[in-house]
Formats: structure tokens, C-alpha cells, sequence
């Protein structure tokens, strides 16, 4: 090796000229050629002072400082046109027309060489400078165009020295010094460093690629340390490659100075297998290595699949997504998401029912809707959590999609999606946030939260599915407003008429009005097959059916007393394909018709010609009684009169009645007897009186707290004589009626206190109305599903009537009806 001023220290530890040792202590102080050390020293021997160079370092460099003192060093010309004349004129013709050979042919190749080397004096000078210039790397080429470049140094060369020995004059220096410079270039033509690969001759998709399976790897196979190690000191897969074929000590000029063997022995063992990779792509097209991309990301797709995919990515700069999702989905072995393409006809276009689904995977009907209620698995996935949803902001930041939406009409041409938009639905589905709330104004102005599992969802109505984005439309409700739609069309009319969507929208917010009225018309128009103008108004033909005198031919036949439902069903008997279907479009007719009366608050009807049939109120009916007597009737007399009218009473809601009664016509006698006021009955006969008895504070403060713990509400005024007198307690001493200490007001104020934090309930309307949320959870948890008008009329329409009066609950029914939602959505229902 020739050593020269400007040969930098790492050329001398490659060239195994000095160790190690001498490298590390040189490269710490700063120095980078020989130059650097001869400027840094009078002496050599002041090397000596350096930490840790000792005496083998000194005697490694001081021959090499000698070889290149100034003082000794032989003088070189300087320009080419020196060295050359140096050579005498037959040499100089001989090596000229070596040079001349060397152009016979015209490419890029031989066009750049002569670039660099106008005449043979520029390629003489370089030649006997040094062999290493002759293998100089030329990005602007290939590795194959480099090879031919050395090659032709090799062949300027071989054929110079030929001309030199057919003429006799291979006796020269310059023969020695072609042979030389021959010999030792000749063997590393095609010689390439790992280095000089990973440098120069790897395309930018192949780097992108290896840098991504470099950062990969790091994570999934190396221990803490040595990943942190790596991210150090060697963040570029490049740092590494110029390593894969050294030995493990040379892995020790990645922590100059330091040991960390162990660590490096990792890295070492860790640098094979990387190795591996580059060896395997290294050589890759682009092209090449984005189909090896999409084969290792999307396994699952077919080769023409991924072509496609490519394509796609090359002219729009992103994979298609939903492609690529449908396909995902459709072959995931994943059980949760196989139930939920099963389930919604993403596998094969049929969509499959939960009972069915559950015999195919051995599951139950609940598990399966509890599966596909939940997160699946493919939240998880690389794919979901890709960037490349971000381009998809327009379409997904939309209020709603539906099959006529210009953007998924271009989404589905641009991405060849060949399936039904309710597959496109479903996949939406999975994309977005999933257990958010929004803060969304009432009607009167207020703010409240509204709790959704997943932020997009779909709604089937008809044949036709809609998409909703909660984050944008969090207050529609799709079957309350169907159902408003529906039963306004479902009106009699004796004229064509034109409703307007807007009417089905009930109290919907302002910000959300204009966006629902759009989605409304086009659920109106596709999924209910209605005629709609392009003002939003739904064309509703006249009708000529007497709903009202239908129910009263329907009361006269049957003879006896019907409920809703049962006139319902009669009445669907004689118009099967009448619009009406739910009973309670049929109420207001029973109104109408002046022969038809209800049979008190019993939801039941009969007409006013019967004898046998009190219509009245069950009060009415008591104070009939009563009246037909001349002595107070016990309750349980009253009871089994009453009960022959209105066979759902009970004694104690008798006792109750009559108690509360705001017209004050009852009077209670001891023993449970009751007469009317209005009447004179027996001096024997003393009328109840509750106050006679009286107790300490700490007797009734006591029954008052047990009471509340028994029942868990508070006591009321009209329900028993014993609860009555708790009530009148409870009032007379929050109100200081009673005469009682402070100390004993505030021991009923904590105690109240504490049951104010527990929502326990304060009234009789609180209390039955917690009785039917509970009702209405254990029903849910009994049938798995949750009331209908079919199964269970009574607590689906209080269901409806809570939650249209939701916004005007300032007690605690409020409390209740939350906790319930809550309950109902946590269990993947919607409400």
C-alpha cells in the first residue's frame, strides 16, 4: 500500500497498517490523515502522551510518518503533462495508442471515459497515482456500467503493456508500474463493498423498503439495550451493511472506547439475518419491491389483485383502502371478524341471519350480537391504523353516505369496488372512533353528552342502507323519524296531500335539521318507495276508509270489551294491506267516534249501548258503590266489586285511590271501612285518625329510616294508612311543624342528604317510574332483546313517552332514564 499525506487513518486501519488501539486513540484527538498527525507533533515522541497510545502504537506509526516526511518524499510532478513527458516518446506512442483502442465503440460508457481523460496524459497520471482512483464509484451509473468502466482500465492496461513488450521496451518503470497497478486491479473488478452497495447501487423504493424491515426487525428480535444501542449508533440500515461481512471486533468501531461485547454480539449475530434481507432485495426494481411490499402486507391478495393495487398507488399516490379492507375481511381467519363479514354478506354477498350464524359457529344468538357489537380484531390491524386514511377525510368527514353519494360513486369507479353498498356500509363500520361522546344542544338550549359505541352506522330501511357519522349527526334518530314519517303518511286524508320530510324530524337541533331533512327525503324516496318533489315534500294519495266506523262494526260483533291491540289485529284482518302497522295508529280513531268509550285508564274499549259495562274511572265506580249503600263498605267488598270491572287492580291501589281522590268524596273509617262524606252512617262507625298516636322523634326517625331502606323510595301520601302518617311526618318536621331540636333537624337533613346521593326516590312518580326502568332491564335480560310493540306494547310505549319527554325530566326520573340508555347501549342495543 502506498502511504501518502493526504491517506486518511481509517485507509491505514482498513489496510491493516496500524491496530485498533492506534485507530481510536488518533480519531479521539481529531486527527483524520497523516498529514493531521505530523502537524499535531514536533516529534513523534509527543504521540506518546495521548491516552492510550503506547509504545506498539508508537512503533506502528513512526515508519509510516517517515515514509511521507516532505524531507524524503521524492518529488512528483505536478500536471499531467510532466508525468507523461517523463515516459520518453516510443513508450508515450506505444501507451497512446493503447488509449485511442480504447474508443472504438460509442456509449455512454467510452463517452464518459474520454470525458474524464481527454488525451492518454490525464489517464497515464491517474494510472500511476493510484490503483484505488481506478475504482472510484460513479453514482451516475449502474453497477454494471461501473464494472465496464473498470474494465476499460484494465484493458488501457493489458494493452499498453502488450505494446510495450511487442516493442522491446518492457525493461521500463513504466512497465513495472502498469504491471503492478495491473495485477492488483485486475481480481477486484467486480468488486463491490456491502458499503458501496448499500450507498450507490440500490434504488430509493429499495432503500425505503430495507430502512422499514430494518426498523422492524430492531424491534421484534433485539433486547432493549441493544435496540437502543442501534438507534444510536447506527440509525440507517447503511451503518450496519458496510459491517455484514467484518468480524465481530470490528463491530467495536460502532462504540469507540467502550467494550459492550455482549451487546455487540447481538448486533453481530442480528446483522446476519439482516444480511439476509439485503442479499434478497438488494438487486430489486422498484417495481420489484413494491409487489414484494404488497405480498408481505396483503397476503391475501391474488397476483392480478395486487397489480391492480399498485397501479392504483402509482396514479393516486395511495393504496385503495376499501379494496383492500373487503378483501381483508372477506378471508380473515379471525373468528370475530369472519362472524361479523359472515353475518353481513361481506364473504359472499348473503347476508345471514344471527340464528343462523350461530349453528354455523357453535355459538349462541347472544354471543354472536355481542361479537359484532364490540371492537373486532381488525382495530387492531396495521391496515386500519394506516395513514392512508387520511386521503379518505372527504368521504368519511361526511354527515351521512348513502348508494347515490357522488363520492362513493367515484370511490367505488376509481377502486373497482363490485359489491353492494350495504357491503360498503358495513365496512365503514369499521373505520373511525368507536366509544366517544358528543356535546349536542337541546331544544331548550342546554348542553348534554351523547354516549355512541362507534362512530359510523348503518341503518336499514327497506332494502336500502344509509350510512351515519355520529360525530356529525349525533341527534338522528333514523327509526323515531321513519316512524313519524310513516305514520304521517299512514293519516287518513280526503285530499291528495303534501307533507313535509321536516315534519318527521320531531325535535331535532337546528345545526342538524338541514343534513337530516336531506337523508330523510332519500330514505323517503329508496327505502320507502314514497313520491318526493324536489322541495322535500312527500306526495300522499287520498283515502276513503272510516277508520272510526270500522272499530265500532269490529266492538258490535265481538260483544265484549277489546284492548288496542285486539282491535288492531281485527281491523288488519279486513285490510291486510292497509298502511297502518302498529296499534297505536288506530287510538285516535277509538276518540272519534261518539259510540266508542274507553273503559277507564285500561287501554280498553267498548261501546256506550252496553249495560254490563262501566265505563267510568274505578274512583266513579266506588263511589257508586257507596252511594247504592247505606252502610261503609270494607275494601275488601269494594275489591271483589271493583275487580269484576277492572280484573289488574289490587286492594291497597283501592285504599289509595279514594285517599287521593281531589274531589274529597271519600271518607275512612276505623277497620278499613269507607264510605262518602256526602252521607250520614252510624255513630259506631269513627272515622280513621292517624295523628291519635303519638311517637318520640327517635321512634318515627327510626320507622321513617327503615321504611326507606325496606322499600328504598320515600313514603307518599295516598298508599296505606302507615305510610300516610310516615309521609305527614317526614313533611311536618322538614317544614317545622313539629317541635324538635336543631340537632335533630340536622340528623334528618344528613340522613335526606345521603339519600339524595343515592337517587333514591322522593315521590310516587319517581318511584314507579324506577320500577318500570327496572321493568324494563329485566325484560332485556329475560328475552335478550328489548320490548316491542308485539311482545310488550305496555313498556314499549312508555319507552316511546320517556324518551320524547327526556329533555323535560328535572328530577330524578332523569337519572334513571340515563342510567338506562346507558345499560341498553352498553349491551350493543340502540336507542
Amino acid at each position: 500500500m502506498r502511504i501518502y499525506l493526504d491517506t486518511t487513518i481509517q485507509e491505514l486501519f482498513d489496510g491493516k497498517q496500524i491496530s485498533a488501539r492506534t485507530y481510536n486513540c488518533l480519531r479521539y484527538t481529531g486527527m483524520v490523515t497523516l498529514e493531521d498527525v505530523l502537524n499535531y507533533a514536533e516529534s513523534p515522541e509527543e504521540l506518546l502522551k495521548l491516552k492510550n497510545f503506547g509504545r506498539k502504537s508508537y512503533t506502528e506509526i513512526v515508519p509510516l510518518l517517515r515514509e511521507v516526511n516532505p524531507e524524503n518524499a521524492p518529488h512528483k510532478p505536478e500536471t499531467p503533462e510532466d508525468v507523461f513527458a517523463m515516459v520518453g516518446d516510443t513508450i508515450g506512442e506505444m501507451l497512446s495508442e493503447a488509449y485511442e483502442a480504447l474508443f472504438v465503440e460509442d456509449n455512454d460508457v467510452t463517452r464518459f471515459f474520454k470525458a474524464c481523460y481527454p488525451s492518454v496524459k490525464e489517464l497515464h497520471s491517474m494510472v500511476i497515482g493510484n490503483e484505488k482512483n481506478m475504482l472510484e464509484i460513479h453514482v451516475e451509473f449502474t453497477m454494471a456500467e461501473n464494472v465496464e468502466i473498470r474494465r476499460m482500465y484494465a484493458s488501457y492496461l493489458e494493452d499498453a503493456m502488450n505494446r510495450m513488450l511487442d516493442g522491446q521496451r518492457a525493461d521500463n518503470d513504466t512497465y513495472s508500474e502498469y504491471k503492478s497497478t495491473l495485477t492488483e486491479l485486475q481480481p477486484r473488478l467486480e468488486e463491490f463493498s456491502y458499503r458501496d452497495k448499500a450507498e450507490f447501487f440500490i434504488t430509493a423504493g429499495v432503500r425505503e423498503y430495507l430502512q422499514s424491515v430494518y426498523e422492524r426487525m430492531r424491534e421484534k428480535q433485539l433486547s432493549i439495550r441493544a435496540k437502543n444501542f442501534v438507534e444510536h449508533a447506527a440509525p440507517r440500515f447503511e451503518d450496519l451493511a458496510q459491517y455484514f461481512d467484518s468480524p465481530l471486533l470490528d463491530y467495536r468501531k460502532l462504540c469507540p472506547g467502550q467494550s459492550m461485547m455482549k451487546t455487540l454480539t447481538e448486533v453481530f449475530n442480528f446483522n446476519k439475518l439482516l444480511k439476509d434481507q439485503f442479499d434478497r432485495y438488494w438487486q430489486m426494481s422498484d417495481e420489484e419491491v413494491q409487489s414484494a411490499l404488497l405480498k408481505r402486507d396483503y397476503p391475501y391478495l391474488s397476483s392480478v389483485e395486487r397489480r391492480f393495487v399498485m397501479e392504483h398507488g402509482r396514479e393516486y399516490g395511495v393504496h385503495p383502502m376499501f379494496f383492500l379492507l373487503y378483501n381483508y375481511m372477506r378471508i380473515s381467519e379471525v373468528r370475530n371478524n369472519k362472524i361479523f363479514s359472515l353475518l353481513y354478506g361481506i364473504f359472499d354477498g348473503k347476508e345471514r341471519t344471527m340464528n343462523e350464524l350461530a349453528e354455523v359457529m357453535s355459538l349462541t344468538r347472544e354471543r354472536i350480537r355481542q361479537i359484532t357489537s364490540k371492537k373486532l380484531e381488525v382495530h387492531d390491524t396495521e391496515l386500519i391504523m394506516s395513514d392512508a386514511w387520511k386521503s379518505y377525510d372527504e368521504l368519511l368527514s361526511m354527515p351521512f353516505v348513502t348508494a347515490e353519494s357522488v363520492e362513493y360513486k367515484q370511490l367505488k369507479e376509481r377502486e373497482h369496488l363490485n359489491f353492494d353498498f350495504r357491503v360498503f356500509a358495513r365496512l365503514m363500520q369499521l373505520l373511525g372512533e368507536r366509544d366517544f361522546e358528543v356535546a349536542v344542544r337541546n331544544q331548550s338550549g342546554e348542553t348534554e353528552l351523547l354516549r355512541f359505541s362507534n362512530q359510523y352506522e348503518t341503518e336499514i330501511v327497506g332494502d336500502v342502507a344509509v350510512v351515519i357519522n355520529r360525530k356529525m349527526m349525533p341527534s338522528v334518530k333514523i327509526r323515531d323519524c321513519v316512524d313519524s314519517l310513516q305514520a304521517l303518511v299512514s293519516s287518513r286524508y280526503t285530499n291528495d296531500t303534501r307533507i313535509d320530510v321536516e315534519a318527521s324530524l320531531n325535535t331535532m337541533t337546528t345545526e342538524e335539521r338541514k343534513e337530516a331533512t336531506k337523508l330523510m327525503t332519500y330514505i323517503a324516496k329508496e327505502g320507502l318507495s314514497l313520491e318526493v318533489d324536489e322541495n322535500y315534500h312527500v306526495l300522499v294519495s287520498k283515502n276513503h276508509i272510516d277508520v272510526a266506523e270500522d272499530l265500532y262494526t269490529i266492538l258490535a260483533r265481538k260483544g265484549e270489551p277489546m284492548s288496542v291491540d285486539e282491535l288492531f289485529v281485527a281491523f288488519k284482518e279486513m285490510y291486510p294491506d292497509h298502511k297502518y302497522t302498529e296499534s297505536a295508529q288506530i287510538r285516535s280513531w277509538l276518540f272519534r267516534h261518539p259510540n266508542i268509550k274507553p273503559i277507564g285508564n285500561t287501554s280498553r274499549y267498548g261501546l256506550d249501548s252496553w249495560e254490563n259495562v262501566f265505563f267510568g274511572t274505578i274512583r266513579d265506580l266506588l263511589a257508586k258503590l257507596l252511594e247504592e249503600s247505606d252502610e261503609p263498605m270494607h275494601i275488601e267488598q269494594l275489591f271483589e266489586a271493583v275487580v269484576e270491572h277492572y280484573p289488574n287492580t289490587k286492594p291497597q291501589s283501592l285504599e289509595w285511590s279514594m285517599g287521593d281522590d281531589t274531589l274529597g268524596r271519600f271518607i275512612h273509617f276505623n277497620n278499613d271501612y269507607f264510605g262518602l262524606r256526602s252521607k250520614e252512617y252510624d255513630e259506631s262507625f269513627e272515622e280513621y285518625n292517624a295523628e291519635r298516636q303519638r311517637f318520640s322523634f327517635d321512634e318515627r326517625f327510626a320507622d321513617f329510616r327503615k321504611f326507606v331502606e325496606e322499600y328504598n323510595r320515600y313514603p307518599v301520601s295516598n298508599n296505606g294508612e302507615r305510610e300516610s302518617s310516615l309521609y305527614r311526618w317526614m313533611y311536618n318536621a322538614q317544614n317545622g311543624v313539629l317541635d324538635i331540636t336543631e340537632e335533630q333537624k340536622q340528623q334528618l337533613a344528613d340522613a335526606m342528604k345521603m339519600d339524595e346521593l343515592e337517587y333514591i326516590p322522593r315521590n310516587a312518580t319517581e318511584s314507579e317510574f324506577r320500577n318500570k326502568c327496572q321493568d324494563y332491564k329485566a325484560y332485556i335480560n329475560s328475552h335478550y332483546a328489548l320490548p316491542s310493540v308485539s311482545t310488550e306494547p305496555e313498556l314499549y310505549s312508555w319507552m316511546i313517552r320517556s324518551k320524547a319527554n327526556y329533555n323535560s325530566y328535572v328530577d330524578h326520573r332523569r337519572k334513571y332514564l340515563t342510567d338506562l340508555f346507558n345499560y341498553v347501549l352498553s349491551l350493543g342495543f340502540s336507542i
